[in-house]
């Protein structure tokens, strides 16, 4: 458990951090992946409702971190691979696997050593470095004499590994001695029982088995085959059975650490001494040490690395050819300042890297948020390590027991300013020189809800094509949020009465249209687009959409009326060739926008014939003639125009067109009566003055004024007169004085009304005869009819007056007696009956009864005025001209 001295130091620092815990557990090697190692939490004596987890380190070269994985939740330490002890703890005899660990909690923070022994297993084989040797004995060697014999290795520990060893087939001449040497090491001889005599067998062969102290026992052989020679009796001895040697980790590759050395009593070749390292030395260090074969100088092959390794046991042979000695060489290789410190840092994240939530004051317990341990492999001040950190201006170090730091911020950090840090872990050793290493972590800043999404501008134009489907997309338009994750991700949507048009993607900002739209109806939208992020409380921003409706060619052109009347004197020229006489003009209009408005005039040629005496301009829509026009030819024409427009598809409006031919005066009268063939009367001389003598008859095939005749005499008659209108001639003077037969000739004009008048000329001979008798009654009888007429008018007219007069009177004699009633009518209206009442009980005072014809007259066109109103708006002709339509029977009723 936590010290109490330790404990209320760091509650100083918000933090609860135990003392280094070491816990050690047991398990077999080769044991298949995700075994039980042993339960954390249990051993240190937290529960499952303490919420503390804990986090393997990341693996190095000093630790066994990849052999293993923390199962979180449970606390249950499981292996993450097969483990092969023979590998990874090749010359060792106890296999401890150490990993570390260390809590993800800032408020308890606890770390933890595991130490893990893997046991060996009986997994491997004995086995000899050959399959057979040969042994040269000297035939006159004493009895007692030993022979070296190599040892089988095997990689498994303690009994699994070489326990014992048998020679086959047994013999009364060699006996095995198996003895225990230094550290480990066994010293196999084979002794020679009896007397040798190569004439008589010279070689013997045996099989030599290593077996090991399994339960299941396992075993190696080698094959031995003993020659027989003439022997050297005297052995190699070397100076001192113990060589013991210090040697620095920087010695470099070459030198020499130590010179052994061994004598040999016998003389020439027997006396032949060679050094070798044990084959068991050798498999182990051979690698790192040479031996001079002829010289005994142990040399280092390799780089010695003291914190690798500190020590190490040679075992040496001298050699004579037959007889061996031994000795042992103890090296002890003394620290040098040359190895770094080692950085292992930890963050409370589950990743890789650190996660610091921004805006964090300095005295939140968040803003702790890594830690990291320190190993120096040196020993006394080359150990002795100092930390620092590249960035103090935002973060700081928090010295913690066993060469830990915690990091934590020192000021609050803002995610949009600087999103990510690579905070450079910088520790240095007190050796000379001193040695430093680094490690950078990265440190990630948390993000909060504390931007809101902003739009890049305050207003966005899109534009859509008139007709398309619903569901086209118009514009896309994104905001931008300076948060990150949910804090930055938008949701889009649109608000306003005409939104209701749109449809927006909320995930993308894309507006598509809807439904179609017609531009002619209305061609402009306004609406509202609000980003909304997802944080918590969430933030959002607004900014308007402007959508124009593009034009597309969807309209016909029509025409300002739907019928046209012109009017257009006649003309008595001819036109010249290729030339037109301009009429008028229609006029035509397309809702749709450029380019597609253009369309262009043309006649429609399915009704009549009457469009060919005419053009019509394709671009002004101006109607020329191409022919002369002539009234008295054909007085109307009717065309129907069309407007076509000039796009695909194509849209036609029509209209109708009437032509009506004006007068000229371009024709002279024509008399018809006299004639040359008639021209002549006879008239008798007692024809009274002013009596009826002929009627002069011509005609004017023009119309309106230019066809009104007029009659004149050329030369004033003294006895004829005409009537300029009616072209009467008439007697003047008395003819009874006049000779008889006397001829009298009347030179006569017809003139019509034109500007400039035009006329024809004739000639009435009229002869006076005495013997023609008069007749008087035809002419009375006109006369009394004259008469007549002119009594009727008259007395038409004064009944007409009359009736007027009544009516005046009759309408002023009502109003004296309104005025005075009026002043017997009360002053005070009462307040509850409307006043439009009070002024119908006046209209219901009786009236005298010779009144009555008049006041229902007035009340009747009261009645009637609207509907004379609405007869005059329909009384107009087609130019849109007031035409007087009076109601006749309006007058009838006054009269």
């Amino acid at each position: 458990m936590c010290s109490w001295t330790v404990l209320l130091f760091f509650i100083t620092l918000n933090i609860v951090v135990c003392e280094h815990y070491d816990l050690e557990f047991q398990i077999e090697e080769e044991v298949p992946e995700y075994t039980f190692v042993g339960n954390i939490k249990q051993k240190i004596g937290l529960t499952n409702s303490e919420n503390v987890e804990f986090k393997l380190y990341k693996p190095t070269k000093s630790n066994h971190n990849k052999f293993f994985r923390y199962e979180v939740g449970t606390g249950v330490l499981r292996t993450n691979r097969p483990i092969d002890r023979e590998e990874i703890c090749k010359f060792l005899t106890r296999c401890v696997l150490t990993a570390y660990l260390t809590s993800t909690s800032y408020e308890l923070f606890y770390t933890v050593t595991v130490k893990v022994d893997v046991k060996d297993i009986n997994d491997n084989y004995p086995k000899f470095s050959s399959d057979s040797i040969t042994i040269k004995i000297s035939e006159d060697e004493q009895q007692g004499k030993s022979f070296n014999l190599p040892t089988a290795e095997d990689s498994d520990s303690g009994m699994l590994s070489v326990t014992g060893y048998e020679l086959q087939p047994t013999s009364d001449l060699f006996e095995l001695q198996n003895n225990a040497v230094a550290h480990g090491t066994t010293r196999l001889k084979l002794i020679l029982r009896g007397s040798l005599d190569r004439e008589k067998q010279e070689k013997y062969t045996f099989i030599l088995l290593a077996f090991d102290g399994g339960v299941n026992r396992k075993s190696g052989k080698l094959i031995l085959n003993i020659t027989v020679l003439d022997a050297n009796d005297k052995p190699p001895k070397f100076l001192s059975d113990i060589y013991r040697v210090k040697v620095n980790e920087t010695l470099k590759v070459g030198e020499t650490i130590v010179k052994v050395e061994a004598t040999d009593e016998d003389i020439l070749y027997n006396a032949k001494i060679s050094y070798f390292f044990t084959e068991k030395t050798f498999k182990y260090y051979g690698s790192l040490f040479d031996i001079g074969r002829d010289s005994g100088e142990i040399i280092l092959k390799s780089q010695l690395d003291r914190e690798t390794k500190d020590s190490y046991n040679l075992v040496v042979i001298a050699k004579d050819g037959q007889n061996e000695a031994f000795t042992t060489v103890y090296i002890t290789v003394e620290d040098a300042n040359d190895s770094p410190p080692l950085i292992f840092v930890a963050t409370l994240s589950s990743f890789s890297y650190a996660i610091v939530e921004e805006n964090l004051s300095q005295d939140s317990p968040s803003n702790f948020f890594a830690h990291f341990t320190v190993e120096d492999g040196d020993i006394g001040s080359s150990g002795h390590v100092s930390c620092s950190i590249n960035d103090t201006d935002t973060f700081e170090l928090v010295t913690i027991p066993s060469d830990s730091f915690k990091i934590k911020t020192r000021k609050p950090v803002n995610r949009e300013e600087k999103s990510r840090y690579f905070l450079k872990i910088v520790c240095f050793d007190h050796g000379l020189p001193p040695l430093n290493s680094s490690e950078t972590l990265e440190v990630r800043v948390q993000d909060v809800n504390d931007h809101t999404p902003t739009f890049p501008n305050s207003i966005y134009k899109g534009s859509i094509k008139e007709n398309l489907l619903s569901g086209t997309l118009i514009i896309k338009v994104q905001a931008w949020d300076a948060d990150a994750g949910n804090n930055s991700k938008l949701t889009y949507s649109i608000s306003g009465y005409e939104s209701q048009y749109f449809e927006v993607n909320s995930n993308t900002g894309e507006i598509f249209s809807s439904r179609p739209f017609d531009r002619e109806l209305k061609d402009f939208y306004r609406f509202k687009l609000t980003a909304t992020d997802n944080g918590k409380p969430k933030k959002y921003s607004t900014t308007e959409i402007d959508i124009t409706v593009e034009d597309q060619n969807d309209e016909a052109a029509y025409f300002d009326k739907q019928s046209y009347v012109f009017q257009v004197e006649e003309s008595d020229r001819k036109l010249e060739y290729g030339k037109f006489r301009e009429i008028d003009r229609v006029i035509a209009r397309d809702a749709d926008l450029k380019p597609y408005d253009s369309f262009h005039y043309e006649f429609a040629l399915d009704f009549g014939t009457d469009h060919e005496s005419f053009v019509i301009d394709r671009d002004t829509g101006k109607i020329m003639s191409k022919i002369a026009l002539d009234r008295e030819v054909q007085d109307a024409y009717y065309l129907v125009v069309v407007a076509v427009n000039d796009h695909t598809p194509l849209f036609t409006g029509s209209a109708s067109v009437s032509i009506f031919v004006l007068d000229m005066n371009d024709n002279d009268p024509v008399i018809t009566y006299p004639d040359d063939v008639n021209d002549t009367l006879q008239v008798s001389n007692q024809l009274p003055i002013n009596y009826h003598v002929a009627k002069i008859e011509a005609k004017d095939d023009d119309a309106n004024e230019n066809s009104r005749l007029y009659y004149f005499l050329r030369e004033e008659n003294e006895y004829f007169k005409i009537n300029p209108t009616s072209g009467e001639v008439r007697v003047k003077k008395s003819l009874s004085l006049v000779k008889d037969v006397e001829t009298f000739k009347l030179s006569l004009i017809v003139q019509d009304s034109g500007d400039p008048p035009r006329n024809a000329t004739g000639n009435l001979y009229v002869v006076v005869n005495k013997s023609i008798p008069f007749t008087f009654s035809s002419q009375t009888g006109e006369e009394n009819v004259n008469k007549m007429i002119v009594i009727t008018l008259a007395a038409v007219s004064s009944c007409l007056i009359v009736l007027l007069l009544l009516a005046i009177f009759s309408i002023r004699i009502h109003d004296s007696r309104r005025r005075a009633r009026s002043r017997r009518i009360p002053t005070k209206i009462e307040s509850h009956q409307p006043l439009t009442d009070k002024y119908d009980e006046l209209l219901r005072i009786p009236v005298p009864a010779h009144h009555s014809a008049v006041n229902m007259v007035t009340s009747e066109n009261r009645r009637n005025s609207a509907v004379e109103k609405q007869q005059e708006k329909r009384s107009t002709d087609y130019g849109g001209r007031q035409v007087w339509n009076p109601d006749v029977s309006k007058i009838f009723t006054l009269c």
